[in-house]
């Protein structure tokens, strides 16, 4: 509601049920507040239900505002908080039925001039209100204030009112002005005045009634009669209520209400019966300035309307004086009232909090049985308007809450009883501050206008500037939502030419046009045409919820006449002209979101549209957000811009037509899903690709993320430059093409010239006059990455052949609309890397406007223009300036770590900048996509939960996986401790005997599984499980089905078992469709297969698989999938280099057989030094299996080639049959087999094959570096090579080619192309760990998790409830909090190491707890001590991050080597002073109390025990130290025990009587030793270093609850002590080295405190009792 809404006569209004209407806040004129106003003769039928009631309310209903204001009846200035008033009129209905006003046709209500009310007309109806909810109005709407929440003037009995409530109105709740009509069931809450309010004779009726004055209300009822200064007036008001609770402000209320509950006063009449009045502050009911009246006890109907009624059964309770008859002149004869003067009985309410403020949910103010209301005389009625009751007041009976369903009451959870499921939240935004001014926008700034900063302005219709409009800094413009109705247009900015609009925000007060719509309200599943877009639908989002920003100037363009030149849908306001020096004002921190709407007859409506704007104009740090057609857009003129960032539009990021010839530096768009392209750049005009001036953007320094793999739009090119548009392109970065993506399309070309030579500065661009002048300038330098094809000519373009540098810049983050998981998980760095191609070949930029750059792309080092006011840097998703250069890998992980565990439900993102650490099987469901950034390790933990379930990774079928990292930021799948060495023996799936298989690096975890719906030959696909992987099916009907992309991902150490069987490979394919790329995968030193394909059809390039312990590669239940550039070692240890299986069910034949075509495959074998590894064949194929095999290298292996058995009705020869697909099997006899001592077997016994002829080449491949002598990775070094060398038997010969397009032409065999192919190179674990020549990897990263200390590896967490003892030669790993109750015995030699804190809400660091009654028997030795630390190595724990302590002054430590988990933490039954023992708890860790009254107490023995790099938050607070003592007895023994940097403090002792010796706290964060809640024990031989970021070395308090001399006083007795201080060096200049403080107490002796470094105070003594 926008402004006054008159239903006028003969108008009937029907709102249907549910209906919401917001008002706006300020109306049109600004001097009236919107109101609905049903004239007399018009209709409101607004009939809602209990469930879907009818509300009008306020845009902004929570703005807080503690104004103070005058009401209508107010005595003196009232202060009324107007927290939730005050926001709007209200509703007003005009009715025909008598008042006592005069004369009707010019009787109005105050501030509705012209629309009269009251007639002759009794029975008159104005509709029907039926549960309305009229919530947070009374704002003026005319010259006075007399504007109510709902107001009856001179409305008839033919109108039914019921159900309805006033809730946060200014002033009166239901007034009404005379009129006749009767009312049923109204509330009114917390309004700033009366809640009813009756005059001008109304002679209604009216039953249950309900009203809360709160805090700041005045009346529960104010009757007046008077009229025309007439104590007698006729109609006498007579209002008839009966059924009526009102409750005052109660003992809070601080004076509201103490002029009376009720007032009846200037000679009203009236019957009240059955009500009760209660909890007023003074007041029950004041009856003063009578009339004529009779006025008492009794009934009197003969006497009607002469005669005030009040029933004697009627309750009064609280009120200082029940009855008054008033004052001074208008004092009134007593009418001898009375009441029963009575407590209630309400159910459930209290004096101590009747304001919304407190009340909560057990709030009732219904009777209850047996009460005061419910017992006792009650009125009754034989007017059938009147239902009996039970119980006087608003409700019937105790259980007739008839506002349970709709009340502000019930939905706002402040009543018992309720029903309502809650408020629905605004759909608008909170305007910009609490109590700002808020005005309207549109229309036509004639003459210069300057708006202020501390105004919220509501843009309500198209506002064309012609004069000057200057917005100060900080400003927001809320555009209002588009109306439906035919002709609305959205709102939008249009600076006319000659017009200027002077915007020049901050970076910190931008200047800000968006949407009034809050964020809740912005998301659409609705579609929307966009002007270019193809395939020509967009999501409509976030985006098209108002128009945008127009400048229109005078410079030139090509459009032909400018006078009826218009941009489209704002006719009559031309743009261009022959000045292109023209200016249309200035721009500088601008935002423009959510806008493109519709503004007329077309939709070319953008974020910011330049027509003809000319160079006198700047623009700078302009962003335009969530547009639903083009960001920026240029219509022709000259107009230069500078730092622009365009955010998810629905089409294109910037778009040039008409001879657009200015210049651009620092340009950002991220294309996201939606948009289309990063660019379109067109010239043609008029149907002419030669029109002049012809476009020329000189676009520098420019970064372009584009859609990549998750694009709405496959294949539309990152830049578009078509229509014979000329230009300057340099320093430009394009990424996250994602493969599929065209990188530069240019198309429909003119005359132009097209270089990748930049022309001499006189070389025309393109003015009038030189109709074929014109260049299109792309530089070689440029970087186009990821895009597939980088450039495309097309439609009237010649091929120029040009180049780009196509490494990928380096940049990180999410790069989509969604946030891809929010705050750091979600961040963006759009910083090219430091030394990649970002960063060589820089073009110098044209002189003058552009600045020198020594970086491509929009951002440098340290130069993120975006921070503070972007939409990126708003919603969190922007790196902060510290990430210098985009921050290049470092040795070791960062600091965040999260944990990977369970199903994925949603759509997850996993980034480079996080360590995860995947700790049991990970399960991305069915729709659900997982995507990984390209850099991202993943961790997975040495045991599962369950412990007999490996950590592993499936895909299930419907999710996707796309894990799309780069050779040189490969994505990385390993093992916590990929080092550990172990010569154990095991067997494998298909091994035929044990095998003496070295695990050094094998078997750590599970392995990636991905499960499709490919056809497989196993039958029932529902219930087609990979082993050990229950529940989760694969296989089914779509032989192009997709699981996501899998690029540069490395799976290196698995292979353990993860279920009842060890079926498990380092990446297995269960049914897995063509429509699932995988290309550059590696498998390393899984303990089972490399690659596995249970059926599917899913093609693979560019595979290596390095030293597995079985197969490296293994096909089976009829796998159909084509491979090329396939690489294999199997070392000394593994089986064969191919396992190809299809025998299904028992059947050689099953249907689909397995036929995998592999062609440019080298597998080498364990070569001299095997011992018998691979005698059974480098190849195995067998069971049936078809196959294509070309191109391949076999050398190397201790026995068979190729062995081929259990064959089944299949042909198999040298001889390609592709007729015959699948049932046939061909191996090229030009492949290669070298060092088999016998090249091909057929098997024996009675799987023996006949022979097939298979014939190969037996000569020595000619590999550039192998040696027979040592093919395992514990002899290679960085001379191997496996490429085939120039003219080598490899490359030269007969060479297998194909006409499929898949594969690709080679000029040798074996697994890579050329002697020159080394696609291994950056990324192998070959050339990464220096064993490969050519290697350009940079290493492989230390793992930033401990070696662990033995080979068996154990979990710890949750409850130890009976005795326990864990095991010395068993590694534990803390991964929760562990809570002690029964005994716990760890021996010496143990370590437990704790895993790290995650990140996500509600993670916790692990911790160690010894409950009361609980024992820990840890009883070490000198020599092998019981270390509890952090799993993470000595490279992992630094940190320059800093951290709050508990006590640290000046509040910040740094966090270096500390807080990495929690601590451990002692409770017992000794006494403390802290009071009640059971609900006494150490911070963090509720539920768990210590303290009591045994000082002889044991939590058992800690001996030689070291707790180390502890600290971390595990609670509501940070009291979490290295060892936590909670009042432990002195029968728990500690001798010999350590802390060492703990983020906290070292030893803290809460009370209790234990006794230490030898202990030792080494640089912890705080505090070394600290004392609190009357500790009473003993110490000796306690030393402590302090160093650089310790607080003190001891911390001794007593006070309790504020108690200096509480009991028991803390009395340490520690003798034998060293302390070292932090010295020169100390980060807290004068910090005490002993700090003795609140009323301790305690004996300190034979002590030696050194290295004060001359500024440390010695001892300190303070707060003393």
């Amino acid at each position: 509601m926008s402004c006054q809404v008159f239903v006028l006569d003969g108008v009937t209004l029907t709102i249907e049920r549910g209906t919401t209407i917001y008002a706006m806040p300020v109306g049109s004129p600004a001097s009236e507040a919107p109101a609905l106003v049903v004239e007399q003769g018009g209709r409101l039928m607004a009939e809602g239900t209990a469930a879907d009631p009818i509300t009008f309310t306020a845009f902004n209903p929570e703005e807080t505002d503690d104004s103070t204001v005058v009401t209508d009846t107010g005595a003196s200035v009232v202060d009324t908080v107007l927290e939730t008033r005050g926001k709007w009129g209200g509703l007003i209905l005009l009715g025909r039925a008598p008042t006592s006003a005069g004369s009707y046709a010019s009787n109005f209500i105050e501030g509705i001039s012209g629309r009269p009310y009251g007639g002759s007309d009794p029975a008159d109806s104005s509709g029907s209100l039926k549960y309305v909810r009229v919530w947070h109005g009374g704002a003026a709407i005319g010259a006075d204030n007399e504007i109510n929440g709902i107001t009856f003037g001179g409305v008839g009995s033919g109108t039914t009112v019921e159900h309805c409530e006033v809730a946060f109105n200014l002033d009166d709740g239901f007034e009404f002005f005379g009129g006749t009509v009767n009312v049923k069931w109204l509330s009114v809450l917390f309004v700033g005045d009366d809640a009813f309010d009756s005059d001008e004779g109304y002679q209604g009726k009216g039953q249950f009634l309900f009203a809360m004055t709160g805090e700041d209300g005045n009346h529960g009822t104010e009757m007046d009669s008077k009229t025309g200064g007439n104590l007698n007036s006729q109609p006498r008001s007579h209002p008839a209520f009966y059924s009526m609770t009102i409750l005052g402000g109660g003992s809070a209320a601080s004076g509201a209400n103490a002029d009376g509950l009720m007032r009846l006063r200037e000679g009203t009449g009236g019957s009240f019966g059955n009500v009760v009045l209660a909890y007023g502050s003074g007041i029950g009911v004041r009856n003063d300035d009578c009339g004529s009246e009779s006025r008492g006890i009794t009934l009197l109907p003969e006497q009607f309307p002469d005669f005030l009624f009040f029933s004697p059964n009627n309750v009064i309770y609280g009120a200082s004086t029940p009855f008054s008859y008033g004052s001074g002149a208008k004092t009134c004869s007593s009418a001898s009232f009375a009441a029963r003067l009575a407590d209630p009985g309400f159910a459930g309410v209290s004096a101590t909090c009747l304001d919304y403020t407190c009340l909560g949910s057990s709030f009732s103010p219904l009777p209850t049985a047996g009460s005061e209301m419910c017992s006792g005389a009650i009125d009754s009625s034989t007017d059938p308007f009147y239902e009996g009751v039970a119980c006087k007041g608003a409700f019937a009976s105790p259980s007739d809450n008839w506002l349970s369903e709709y009340s502000w009451l019930a939905c706002a959870g402040k009543m018992a009883g309720s029903t309502c499921a809650g408020i629905a939240p605004s759909p608008f935004a909170q305007l910009q501050a609490d109590g700002q001014t808020i005005a309207r926008l549109g229309g036509d700034v004639d003459s210069a206008t300057t708006l202020s900063a501390d105004t919220s302005y509501l843009l309500t219709s198209q506002l064309f500037i012609s004069a000057s409009l200057t917005i100060p800094p900080g400003t927001t413009i809320y555009a209002m939502p588009t109306g439906q109705a035919p002709g609305d247009v959205a709102p939008a900015i249009v600076v006319e030419q000659g017009g200027r609009l002077i915007a020049e925000g901050t970076a910190v007060r931008p200047i800000t046009m968006t949407t009034v719509l809050s964020e809740a309200a912005l998301a659409s599943s609705e579609q929307a045409q966009t002007d270019t877009a193809n395939p020509g639908l967009t999501n409509l989002g976030e985006r098209g919820k108002w128009g945008g920003l127009v400048l229109l100037g005078r410079a030139p363009t090509s459009a032909g006449s400018y006078a009826s030149n218009f941009i489209e849908g704002i006719s009559g306001r031309p743009y261009g002209g022959s000045d292109p020096g023209d200016s249309s004002g200035s721009l500088k921190y601008v935002r423009v979101w959510h806008g493109g709407a519709i503004i007329g007859a077309d939709n070319e409506i953008n974020g910011i549209t330049f027509g003809g704007v000319g160079s006198g104009t700047t623009v700078e740090h302009c962003e335009v957000a969530l547009n639903l057609d083009d960001g920026f857009e240029f219509f022709g003129g000259t107009v230069n811009v500078k730092w622009l960032s365009a955010l998810f539009v629905g089409d294109d990021a910037f778009d040039v037509d008409e001879g657009y010839q200015g210049s651009g530096q620092f340009l950002f768009a991220m294309v996201g899903v939606d948009g289309n392209h990063g660019t379109e750049i067109d010239s043609k005009t008029g149907g002419n690709l030669n029109s002049q001036p012809r476009s020329h953007p000189a676009f520098y320094s420019m970064t372009i993320i584009g859609g990549g793999t998750r694009s709405a739009r496959d294949s539309n090119a990152i830049m578009r430059l078509r229509e014979g548009t000329g230009g300057k392109f340099g320093n430009v970065i394009l990424a996250n093409a994602g493969g599929q993506h065209t990188g530069v399309e240019v198309r429909d070309c003119g005359s132009e010239t097209r270089t990748q030579d930049l022309p001499a500065p006189s070389v025309s661009i393109g003015q009038v006059g030189t109709p074929d002048s014109g260049y299109l300038f792309f530089s070689k330098n440029n970087v186009v990455a990821g895009a597939n094809p980088p450039f495309s000519f097309d439609r009237g373009c010649p091929d120029e052949g040009w180049q780009a540098v196509y490494a990928d810049p380096g940049i990180y983050g999410c790069f989509y609309e969604d946030g891809c998981g929010g705050g750091g998980s979600g961040r963006l760095d759009p910083r090219p890397t430091c030394g990649g191609s970002g960063w060589t070949g820089v073009d110098d930029p044209p002189p003058s406007f552009f600045a020198p750059v020594s970086y491509k792309g929009a951002f440098g080092a340290g130069n993120l223009w975006l921070e503070d006011w972007s939409y990126l840097a708003e919603q969190d998703r922007l790196a902060t300036s510290a990430l210098e250069c985009g921050e290049e890998a470092q040795d070791g992980p960062s600091g965040r770590f999260e944990y990977l565990c369970g199903d994925l439900s949603s759509d997850t993102s996993l980034v480079a900048s996080t360590t995860y650490i995947m700790s049991c099987q990970v399960f991305v469901l069915d729709g659900v996509t997982l995507t990984i950034e390209r850099g991202t390790t993943i961790y997975a933990m040495p045991v599962g939960s369950p412990a007999s379930e490996a950590p592993a990774l499936v895909v299930e079928q419907g999710g996707r996986l796309m894990a799309e990292g780069t050779a040189a930021d490969p994505i990385t799948f390993t093992a916590f401790n990929p080092e550990e060495t172990d010569d154990s023996t095991v067997v494998t799936d298909t091994g035929a005997s044990v095998v003496g298989t070295v695990l050094e690096t094998r078997g750590k975890w599970g392995g990636l599984i991905l499960l499709g719906r490919a056809p497989t030959s196993a039958g029932s696909y529902a219930s087609n499980f990979i082993e050990g992987i229950s529940g989760r099916p694969y296989g089914g009907s779509d032989p192009a089905d997709s699981s996501g992309s899998l690029k540069y991902v490395r799976v290196w150490h698995g292979g353990a078992a993860i279920g009842a069987d060890n079926e498990i490979n380092g990446i297995t394919f269960g049914g897995v469709g063509s429509g699932t790329t995988v290309e550059h995968c590696e498998v390393a030193f899984n303990l089972d297969d490399g690659f596995e394909f249970f059926g599917g059809t899913v093609n693979v390039k560019w595979l290596s698989v390095l030293f597995v312990g079985d197969d490296a590669f293994d096909s089976d239940e009829g796998y159909q999938g084509k491979g090329q550039f396939l690489f294999a070692m199997t070392g000394e240890d593994g089986n064969h280099g191919t396992e190809m299986d299809s025998k299904t069910g028992g059947n050689l034949n099953s249907q689909p057989r397995s036929h995998p075509a592999f062609y440019s495959m080298t597998i080498l074998g364990g070569g001299s030094a095997a011992s018998g590894a691979n005698a059974d064949g480098l190849m195995r194929l067998r069971e049936g299996t078809g196959g294509s095999f070309g191109n391949v290298v076999l050398a190397y292996g201790s026995g068979i080639g190729v062995r081929n058995d259990d064959c089944g009705s299949e042909s198999r020869g040298i001889t390609l049959l592709p007729e015959q697909f699948p049932d046939f099997l061909f191996f090229s006899p030009n492949n290669v087999i070298y060092g088999a001592s016998t090249p091909f077997s057929y098997g024996s016994g009675a799987k023996t094959c006949s022979s097939a002829g298979f014939a190969a080449r037996l000569a020595n491949p000619g590999f550039a570096g192998v040696s027979a002598a040592c093919l395992d990775y514990t002899c290679l070094g960085s001379s191997f090579s496996p490429l085939p060398t120039a003219s080598s038997e490899m490359c030269s010969g007969a060479i297998d080619s194909s006409t499929d397009p898949f594969y690709e032409g080679v000029a040798c065999k074996g697994a890579f192309a050329s002697p020159s192919d080394n696609w291994l190179s950056e990324y192998s674990w070959l050339a990464c760990a220096g064993k490969m020549a050519g290697s350009t990897c940079a290493g492989i990263a230390p793992s930033p998790f401990a070696q662990l200390q033995y080979r068996t590896i154990a979990r710890l967490g949750g409850d130890v409830d009976s005795a326990t003892t864990l095991s010395a030669d068993t590694s534990y790993l803390l991964t929760s909090q562990l809570f002690i109750s029964a005994s716990l015995t760890i021996p010496p030699g143990t370590t437990i190491y704790a895993m790290p804190t995650g990140q996500a809400p509600g993670d916790v660091a692990p911790a160690i707890v010894v409950e009361q009654g609980g024992r820990l028997i840890a009883e070490g030795t000198a020599v092998r001590p019981i270390t509890m630390t952090t799993v993470l190595s000595e490279a992992a724990l630094a940190s320059s991050e800093q951290a709050q302590t508990d006590t640290a002054n000046p509040g910040l430590t740094n966090l270096g080597e500390r807080g990495k988990w929690g601590g451990l933490v002692l409770l017992g039954r000794a006494p403390t002073s802290a009071g009640s023992y059971a609900s006494n708890f150490i911070e963090g860790i509720s539920g768990r109390p210590y303290g009591g009254s045994d000082p002889g107490d044991s939590s058992g023995s800690l001996k030689y025990v070291r707790v180390w790099h502890g600290g971390a938050i595990i609670g509501a607070d940070n009291e979490i130290n290295g060892i936590t003592f909670g009042g432990v007895g002195s029968g728990t023994t500690v001798e010999h025990c350590e802390v060492a940097l703990n983020l906290d403090d070292g030893f803290e002792f809460f009370g209790g009587t234990v006794n230490v010796k030898w202990l030792s706290a080494l640089f912890v964060g705080d505090d070394a030793f600290d004392v609190d809640e009357g500790y009473q024990g003993s110490g000796q031989f306690l030393f402590a270093m302090v160093g650089v970021d310790g607080n003190h070395g001891t911390e001794i308090d007593s006070k309790t609850g504020g108690n200096l001399d509480s009991q028991p006083r803390s009395h340490p007795a520690f003798y034998s002590m060293t302390i070292i201080g932090g010295g020169t060096r100390s980060a807290r200049d004068s910090n005490a080295i002993m700090r003795l403080r609140e009323g301790t107490g305690g004996k300190f002796g034979n002590i030696i405190l050194a290295n004060a470094g001359g500024q440390h105070t010695g001892v300190e003594v303070r707060d003393c009792g």
